[in-house]
């Protein structure tokens, strides 16, 4: 099973592929102001997670997007923190993590390393068969989980 990775301040989403299937799939998310805040809760879930990841099978790889960055600094600074703490706990419980540019993953899975959020999630519905009720992260995870289970299988 390959991980594929999406985060924002407040959220870790994570979706297993595997043979170009979707496995299983989880959002870990904290409430909190302050990304400060939020940040060694969601490291915290995430570690947990990880502990307990039993309904994803054997996990390969871990790919994750590489931390944008973002015209506001503290932005860059928040995202590459998460970043940081997602590493850090994959290491930690020895999973092999791999870093992928956001415009990477969408050339080599949707044929266009521009795609927007619409056409995240249509590609997302129609290559993994998925529902179209999900949060737009669950999708980018899910296209980055497709990348690596794409690559592995190279």
């Amino acid at each position: 099973m390959i991980l594929g990775v999406d985060y924002d301040t407040n959220q870790i989403s994570i979706v297993g592929v595997e043979g170009g299937m979707y496995g299983a799939s989880i959002k870990l998310s904290v409430d909190g102001k302050l990304w400060w805040d939020r940040a060694v809760p969601l490291g915290k879930k995430f570690d947990e997670f990880l502990s307990n990841i039993t309904e994803f099978g054997v996990v390969e790889y871990v790919y994750v997007e590489e931390s944008l960055y973002h015209f506001n600094p503290k932005t860059t600074i928040a995202l590459s923190f998460i970043l940081g703490i997602i590493c850090f706990c994959c290491d930690t419980h020895n999973f092999k993590v791999k870093l992928v540019k956001n415009t990477v993953w969408k050339k080599k899975v949707l044929k266009n390393g521009r795609a927007d959020k619409p056409e995240i999630k249509e590609k997302a519905i129609k290559l993994l068969g998925l529902a179209d009720d999900k949060h737009q992260d669950f999708y980018d995870a899910a296209c980055i989980a497709l990348y690596g289970d794409m690559e592995r299988s190279e």
